[in-house]
């Protein structure tokens, strides 16, 4: 998930082309242990400044604009 974020950040800095990153939310539940990279706070704040709480509208819009 971090990649994702990470190479849409380099392709926007070109300038040249359009981009969009469409992940699963982060898991952030409580005491919840795993090891999916969900749980940096770069993806928990990429998804709350992205998306925020409606994923299926974050995720219609980008196919839209496909």
């Amino acid at each position: 998930m971090t990649s994702a974020i990470r190479y849409k950040k380099a392709l926007d800095d070109t300038g040249m082309v359009t981009s969009a990153v469409v992940i699963s939310p982060p898991d952030t539940r409580e005491g919840h242990d795993d090891t999916d990279e969900g749980k940096t706070p770069e993806v928990q704040a990429w998804w709350k400044l992205n998306v925020g709480t409606d994923a299926e509208h974050y995720e219609s819009d980008i196919i839209d604009r496909f």
